[in-house]
C-alpha cells in the first residue's frame, strides 16, 4: 500500500500512487519520496521519480515493468534534472541522450 503524504489517498500499486502524486504537483514545496524504504531520495518532479525508479531500483523493473515501459515508450513530460536547464523531453531515451550531453560538458546531472 502506498500512502499519499499530502492527503488521505491510499493506492494499491506504485503506478497508481505516482499518478495520484501528480495531482499535487502544484502544491508549494511539492516533493515525492522514493517509495522504497531503503531509499531516502526525494524529488520535486514526477518525471525524475520515474527515471530514478527505472534506473536505480531493479525491483521496479521486475515487479512493475509498466512504469519503465510507460516512461520508455509513451510520450510523457520528462524534465532535465540540471537546475540551469529547461529542457523537456517526451521520451525517456531522449532525456538520457540529453543528460549525456551535459555529462560530456562536465556538468553534474545527479537527482535531487
Amino acid at each position: 500500500m502506498y500512502h499519499c503524504s499530502i492527503c488521505s489517498n491510499v493506492s494499491t500499486t506504485l503506478s497508481a500512487s505516482l499518478k495520484h502524486a501528480n495531482l499535487h504537483k502544484h502544491v508549494d514545496n511539492f516533493h515525492v519520496k522514493c517509495p522504497f524504504q531503503n531509499c531516502s531520495k526525494t524529488f520535486s518532479k514526477i518525471g525524475t521519480v520515474y527515471s530514478h525508479l527505472c534506473r536505480d531500483h531493479r525491483e521496479v523493473r521486475r515487479a512493475e515493468q509498466k512504469i519503465c515501459i510507460t516512461v520508455n515508450i509513451q510520450s510523457c513530460d520528462l524534465v532535465c534534472s540540471v537546475d540551469t536547464c529547461i529542457q523537456r523531453c517526451n521520451y525517456y531515451k531522449s532525456l538520457v541522450a540529453h543528460l549525456k550531453s551535459h555529462i560530456g560538458k562536465g556538468i553534474e546531472v545527479g537527482g535531487n
